[in-house]
């Protein structure tokens, strides 16, 4: 199963600690694949998915953003 498809089978806490693990080994095996492999391409990927993805997602109205932006937190400081 590729890393798109396991995005699309996370539905639980448990799914995405694995979705996390897997997509760690994709970059470890992939890398050549990732467009933003620094932390700062990274995020920058993110940011620009998000502005634009109004016209790839019908309803992010169930999105929890606080919850989103607290989980980017604890990763730049949890260890």
């Amino acid at each position: 199963m590729d890393i798109l498809e396991r995005a699309s089978t996370v539905e639980s806490r448990e799914d995405m600690v694995q979705f996390i693990s897997h997509l760690i080994k994709d970059y470890q095996q992939n890398k050549k694949e990732w467009a933003n492999i620094s932390l700062e391409e990274f995020l920058s990927g993110m940011e620009s998915w998000i502005e634009d993805c109004d016209n790839m997602l019908a309803d992010l109205e169930g999105v929890d953003w606080n919850l989103f932006a607290t989980i980017l937190i604890a990763g730049s400081r949890y260890e």
